[in-house]
Formats: structure tokens, sequence, C-alpha cells
């Protein structure tokens, strides 16, 4: 995946009224990979995490990665 954009992962977090820790159980990873994403620490997430991620927002994969940094190699 692109790298993600962690305003758009939090705005769809807040927009869908979960915690960190609810969307981590939803997408079965840690509320420290969660908490990870949004503070910018990691910014390339693995596919099927980032997947899992957007499944459990109700959003395609697509709307959480960074359009500034699509094209970086």
């Amino acid at each position: 995946m692109a790298d993600m954009d962690t305003n758009a992962l939090r705005r769809a977090r807040l927009a869908a009224c979960l915690t960190q820790e609810q969307l981590a159980r939803r997408a079965g990873v840690t509320v420290g990979l969660v908490r990870a994403w949004e503070g910018g620490a990691v910014v390339a997430p693995r596919l099927d995490r980032a997947l899992a991620v957007a499944r459990a927002l109700g959003i395609d994969v697509a709307d959480l990665a960074d359009p500034g940094r699509a094209g970086d190699a």
C-alpha cells in the first residue's frame, strides 16, 4: 500500500464513532499499532492490515492512502 494518511485514518475512526481500542479489536490489530499509525510512527502498513482497518471502518482502503506520497518509491 502507499503511505497512510494518518489524518484520514483518525478522521475516519472518529466519524465511525470508534475509539482506538474499538478499531483495533474490530480490525484484529493491536491498539499500539493503531496509535502508531495515527501518530505517524508507522506510515507504510502491511496491505493485509490496512485492508482490515478499512473494512472495520467501512471505507475503501484507498481512502487511507496519503495522496501526497502515492508515487514515492
